[in-house]
């Protein structure tokens, strides 16, 4: 019995700590809710562009639509993953989290999960004017969102590491895309090939699948091998 009260006061001390960590971060998004508009912006302004840059062949952008479009969210992540632990890192947040005797890994966890979905979210409710500035069919639409919410998760987490490996450094953005885009790129290939595979009327389970997997991968060893190298380099 004693041991049962103990573990239900753990678990209640664990959801109230999780709880907690989730509202502060979901708050710090919407106080600097200009710093997500500015990237989407960016967005919306290239998928515009393709298209006009090629007026005359319609049909060559139809073709590479795909592609154009997951390129650019990986460029667009990227350039967002500045963001990443960088306000926690300049005022000494880091620190503190480490010494915390609720521990390194949960608040990780959390500070990923949020901005998968300060990433997703807008991306999501985005993805028909995309995918009609593209030219990409509707009936590819449902596999462009699911695309969308197994690749984000994936590219987030993988960039986390590099993250964490260059904060603090001098050129800290160039060194994260160096490290990062080696690691984007099974992303990109299958999530444009699902995207492509839908728009012209075939499975796209095979993608989609490999995506998954590559989510559940990314998932299971991310947080903890930020959690170590966060660890050992404020430690040192």
């Amino acid at each position: 019995m004693r041991f049962s009260a103990r573990r239900r006061e753990a678990y209640g001390h664990f959801f109230l700590h999780a709880r907690i960590n989730l509202s502060y971060e979901l708050l710090s998004v919407c106080r600097c809710y200009q710093d997500m508009l500015y990237p989407l912006f960016f967005l919306t302004i290239a998928m515009v562009l393709f298209p006009l840059s090629n007026h005359a062949d319609p049909s060559a952008i139809e073709k590479i639509a795909a592609g154009i479009l997951w390129v650019i969210v990986l460029f667009l992540l990227v350039l967002m993953l500045e963001q990443l632990f960088r306000d926690d890192w300049q005022e000494g947040e880091l620190e503190q989290l480490v010494l915390s005797p609720q521990g390194l890994l949960l608040t990780v966890c959390i500070k990923l999960f949020v901005f998968c979905l300060m990433m997703g979210v807008p991306l999501t409710v985005m993805a028909p004017l995309l995918g009609l500035a593209l030219s990409i069919p509707m009936m590819a639409l449902k596999t462009l969102i699911a695309s969308l919410w197994l690749a984000i998760p994936t590219l987030v987490f993988l960039g986390g590491i590099a993250r964490v490996l260059t904060l603090g450094l001098r050129h800290s953005s160039f060194l994260t895309a160096l490290l990062v885009l080696p690691l984007y790129i099974p992303v990109l290939i299958f999530a444009s090939s699902a995207v492509a595979f839908a728009s012209i009327g075939l499975s796209a389970n095979g993608p989609l699948a490999w995506l998954g997997v590559l989510l559940l991968l990314s998932v299971s060893f991310s947080p903890v091998v930020i959690n170590a190298v966060l660890r050992l380099g404020i430690s040192n």
